[in-house]
């Protein structure tokens, strides 16, 4: 877990594969950067390399915070195979172009606001849909119907906490990529291994994640 001035942009660049990154903060957006993220600057930023900054990977966003572009998510990403990103800042997902980036990067799934959104409902969203994915579904009291997919949890959280923001904002969330991901299914464990500090569990052919996310937060 991550929280205000330890979110930095660099933060990314320890993303890896078979991770649920769940992100709330700030995040803004133009025509010229799409989406951008807002947080803290590194504690070496007058070190960093000004080709962040000339190639608009980064912009200043004031004293002591920046914001990263897709850009930055092209360059320093690494393999996000499996990875579910949630995004939970302002304008993540009000063009596809921040969330092609992750999927482009092997992310499995990316899910995101549409456009300026309020905190609480953001936060409410989050908390659903995370609960949505982790919770395992009863068919019958005795019985486990197993996890919910991605699409599934995102109806359940909108069933809880509406279809769009509340007042005059109408934020939605919205997803892009496979929205059949799930969790996985836990009736037997066929094989498990541990790959850069991830358990995962083939269970029925489908991933577990057993150290399932990093959370981040920045100033909100």
């Amino acid at each position: 877990n991550n929280d205000d001035s330890a979110v930095t942009a660099d933060v990314l660049k320890g993303f890896f594969f078979f991770l649920v990154i769940l992100w709330h903060g700030h995040g803004g957006y133009n025509e010229d950067s799409h989406s951008v993220i807002i947080c803290a600057k590194d504690k070496n930023e007058n070190e960093r390399n000004d080709d962040d900054y000339i190639k608009r990977r980064l912009y200043s966003a004031g004293e002591e915070e920046v914001a990263f572009s897709y850009k930055y998510v092209d360059e320093y990403c690494n393999d996000l195979a499996g990875t579910m990103v949630y995004m939970g800042c302002c304008c993540t997902a009000k063009d596809t172009v921040l969330a092609s980036s992750f999927l482009n990067k092997g992310a499995e799934l990316f899910v995101g606001n549409d456009d300026i959104i309020r905190t609480v409902y953001n936060l409410k969203m989050m908390k659903r849909f995370s609960e949505g994915l982790v919770k395992q579904q009863k068919k019958f009291w005795f019985f486990n119907a197993g996890y919910r997919t991605a699409k599934e949890a995102l109806e359940y959280a909108k069933d809880k906490e509406g279809e769009h923001c509340f007042g005059d904002n109408k934020a939605e969330v919205v997803m892009y990529g496979n929205l059949a991901y799930k969790l996985g299914d836990t009736e037997k464990e066929e094989i498990s291994t541990t790959e850069k500090n991830t358990e995962k569990a083939v269970i029925n052919g489908e991933i577990q994640i057993k150290k399932p996310y990093i959370s981040a937060k920045a100033g909100s």
